[in-house]
């Protein structure tokens, strides 16, 4: 059981030592912006899926059958 207990306090300090992260703050807001999301979809549709080459998607992904 100790070792458990370990485990949790372990994994419960770094989840709070996480949240308070300046860098993990920024990249949280970054991802949950949806005007920047919106407009980061936008330039991905106008020059990433450009008809000429496979369908790349947001993450990356190649999907040729597009």
């Amino acid at each position: 059981m100790p070792e458990q207990n370990y485990f949790l306090a372990k994994a419960l300090e770094d989840t709070l030592s996480l949240a308070e992260d300046p860098i993990y703050i920024a990249v949280l807001a970054v991802e949950q912006d949806e005007a920047l999301n919106a407009e980061m979809k936008e330039w991905h549709d106008a020059y990433i899926v450009d008809g000429i080459r496979e369908h790349v998607d947001m993450n990356g992904d190649i999907d040729a059958t597009q």
